[in-house]
């Protein structure tokens, strides 16, 4: 079985594993060509030149200080507290989210108790 007209063989006669990549160039700038002295590789830091890293910033996941905690609460409540969320962002231009709620209440039950005992009087 043969070959096509023109498969298989470049227009210059040689076989493809014989020809140079059109990227070839490109390669050797940027690896160097093996010869001493060639300038390395720039460095990938992601930095720009303010000194800002690329991308989203780091977030709660990324530090340490913060542990990811699963819960049950009612649907309604956490509709409720995502609602005032929203509408102290548009009144104030504060933005929390929920896990930020939630750290706040844990905060204030540990160094003072009950935040209901406290609003009530200790009314039940």
């Amino acid at each position: 079985m043969g070959l096509l007209p023109g498969r298989g063989q470049g227009g210059d006669g040689r076989r493809m594993s014989e020809r140079q990549s059109r990227f070839s160039g490109l390669r050797d700038s940027v690896l160097g060509d093996g010869a001493e002295g060639a300038p390395a590789p720039p460095g990938r830091t992601g930095r720009g030149q303010s000194g800002r890293r690329r991308g989203r910033p780091p977030g709660k996941r990324s530090n340490p200080d913060y542990v990811q905690l699963t819960c049950y609460v009612r649907e309604e409540n956490l509709d409720d507290a995502k609602e005032a969320l929203m509408q102290e962002k548009r009144e104030t231009g504060r933005k929390r989210d929920v896990s930020d709620v939630i750290d706040s209440l844990l905060r204030f039950y540990a160094r003072q108790g009950d935040p209901w005992e406290r609003v009530d009087n200790g009314r039940g």
